[in-house]
């Protein structure tokens, strides 16, 4: 289905506009059984684009604490939508705090560089949750934003608009947007993490 160039609607439900507000607005769209496709996924993309789809979800909390500046986000944010590979010293400066988890997954996985596209999923899809469980931040978000920081694999059961509702865990359901995946449809398994869709699972 090729991209409709429409705007999010701006009526609907409260979930809805508050992803859109999250994600910048900047979506294609999506109806029906199948939804609108997007930027493409796949493995072989540059290992600094895999890490920034993944990381860029929490831009908006480091920007909010005041460890980003606004250059860089609006920087951050082009990238990760236009699927360009990053600059390394970038994101290393950003998410250093991801970064130094990464060196840990690194190193227990035996490779030599954290730039991996196996070290990058390892630590996202299966360790993440666990290793920032520890860090100050988490311990100290509320509720609602300790949920929104962990990857979950979640299921499609509706999408518009270029925004999906998913459902995850024990009958919670999201509403993220779809902008990093390739026509998604209603049944797919992907990896969320805060109000997007990372990749089909």
């Amino acid at each position: 289905m090729k991209k409709s160039g429409k705007k999010p609607r701006k009526s609907g439900s409260s979930k809805l506009q508050a992803a859109e507000t999250a994600g910048g607005g900047k979506h294609s769209s999506a109806s029906g059984k199948k939804c609108g496709k997007s930027a493409a996924f796949h493995q072989t993309m540059p290992v600094e684009t895999y890490f920034l789809r993944y990381a860029f979800p929490c831009t908006f909390i480091i920007r909010q604490r005041g460890r980003v500046s606004e250059h860089d986000f609006e920087r951050l944010e082009k990238l990760a939508y236009s699927g360009k590979k990053p600059p390394r010293k970038l994101l290393e400066n950003t998410y250093d705090r991801a970064f130094g988890r990464l060196k840990q997954v690194a190193k227990s996985m035996g490779r030599k560089s954290y730039w991996d596209y196996g070290v990058v999923r390892e630590y996202f899809v299966n360790r993440h949750n666990s290793m920032i469980a520890e860090g100050d931040f988490y311990k100290a978000a509320p509720k609602e934003i300790r949920d929104l920081c962990k990857t979950r694999r979640a299921r499609i059961v509706d999408g518009r608009d270029g925004f999906l509702v998913v459902r995850y865990g024990k009958g919670k359901t999201r509403v993220v947007s779809s902008a990093f995946l390739t026509n998604p449809k209603i049944g797919d398994t992907v990896i969320i993490h805060y109000g997007y869709a990372i990749e089909k699972a």
